[in-house]
């Protein structure tokens, strides 16, 4: 059984190499994208399961491009899944019905 985890490590570690090297980039660069991509899926699910609604009390970045706001959308567990963008109208729209 120890000998089957072993081979199956050092096939993945020498898949993982040989995608880095026919892109030029580092087993690191090419790890990280492989967990950035697992997190995204995850958070993904999180939201087909829990489902996400947006947080109008919460706004990240107040009024950053003039009248535009970004409002996370958080699940039922309180993980934020992603982010809209919301006008000042739309945002006030939202801010009113909570």
């Amino acid at each position: 059984m120890k000998r089957k985890l072993i081979n199956r490590n050092k096939f993945m570690l020498t898949k993982l190499l040989s995608l880095g090297n026919r892109n030029d980039m580092y087993l690191k660069d090419v790890i990280s994208i492989k967990r950035s991509l697992s997190e995204s899926t995850m958070t993904r699910r999180h939201e087909r399961r829990f489902g996400a609604l947006p947080d109008a009390n919460h706004p990240e970045a107040q009024n950053l491009y003039g009248e535009v706001f970004f409002v996370p959308c958080v699940s039922s567990r309180g993980k934020v899944c992603h982010f809209i963008t919301m006008t000042a109208a739309e945002f006030q729209a939202a801010k009113a019905a909570v």
